[in-house]
């Protein structure tokens, strides 16, 4: 397989405005870091760290995709698509995917996969041409990893795509009530990621935490839904990140709630209705709100 590490580097580099002397300066020659931008040598796993930490830790991000001569392009192009996904503009997401040169010359076959992935997140909004199904996200991870069950898939680390390709299947499942096989595959991929990643920074991480405690309240297992969601809310407020702390202290306060803690379920009750005003200040959003207080008496 083709590597264009050395590519990347290169269009990094450029994209800083960082020479290849200052790049080099105390870590390797010029003339070698030259080989390794043309692709001629392989950088060692040290020059890999050491660049990467020069240029902003950037590198590591576009690893997964040197089997690609335009990786640089690709991933840059895959990140955009997502913000729009973020974002919510579904029809803006198919018509880049449709009309983006770099995503039809894509070649990696990671993006690949990141490409076939957002076309099934898609596709509950918008009419995709072609069926997305669970055997469409059965033989994405098929293509990577050979397996009978998809509880095999993770006797090994497993790669960003992967995990949300995984939380798409389980929500398909959730959706058609296999309610013990949707529990079972969240526990082991939120158990996969904390043994095999030091510093977790896969926000598939907390979907899955966040749909097993929304199911643990669901199926009335209370005490369970207050152990996941707790582990959700410390993951929110040790990496400060924000992405489902409305919906996760919603859930734990819920929980409390049915298991008699009086005292302290309103607060976070009380944290889920302001940062749900912030997020969404929306009359459907403050419908819901008016409700909740009702129902478990908040002042």
């Amino acid at each position: 397989m083709e590597n264009y590490v050395g590519t990347i580097i290169k269009n990094i580099r450029q994209s800083k405005g960082v020479t290849q002397k200052e790049l080099a300066h105390k870590m390797c020659s010029v003339r070698q870091l030259s080989r390794i931008e043309m692709n001629i040598s392989s950088p060692t796993s040290y020059l890999i760290s050491e660049i990467s930490s020069r240029l902003g830790n950037d590198l590591l991000d576009y690893l997964p995709y040197t089997d690609d001569p335009n990786a640089y392009h690709v991933k840059n192009e895959i990140d955009r698509i997502m913000k729009f996904y973020h974002q919510d503009k579904y029809d803006l997401v198919l018509e880049m995917l449709e009309n983006s040169p770099d995503i039809n010359l894509a070649s990696s076959k990671y993006a690949k996969q990141e490409i076939a992935w957002l076309y099934g997140a898609i596709s509950n909004y918008v009419d995709i041409s072609f069926k997305i199904d669970e055997g469409y996200y059965i033989k994405l991870l098929l293509d990577v990893y050979a397996f009978d069950t998809l509880d095999e898939i993770f006797t090994v680390p497993l790669r960003a795509v992967d995990y949300r390709i995984l939380n798409s299947l389980i929500v398909l499942y959730l959706k058609e009530g296999n309610f013990d096989y949707g529990e079972l595959l969240m526990i082991k991929a939120i158990e996969n990621i904390e043994k095999t990643h030091n510093n977790i920074r896969e926000m598939s991480y907390l979907r899955f935490i966040y749909n097993l405690s929304r199911l643990y309240l669901t199926m009335k297992k209370y005490q369970m839904a207050l152990h996941y969601s707790k582990k959700g809310l410390d993951y929110c407020l040790n990496s400060g990140t924000l992405s489902y702390l409305s919906d996760l202290s919603n859930i734990h306060g819920r929980a409390l709630y049915e298991l008699g803690d009086k005292e302290n379920y309103g607060k976070f009750l009380e944290t889920y209705i302001t940062l749900s005003r912030i997020i969404d200040p929306s009359f459907k959003y403050e419908e819901t709100i008016v409700r909740l207080k009702e129902k478990y008496d908040i002042q």
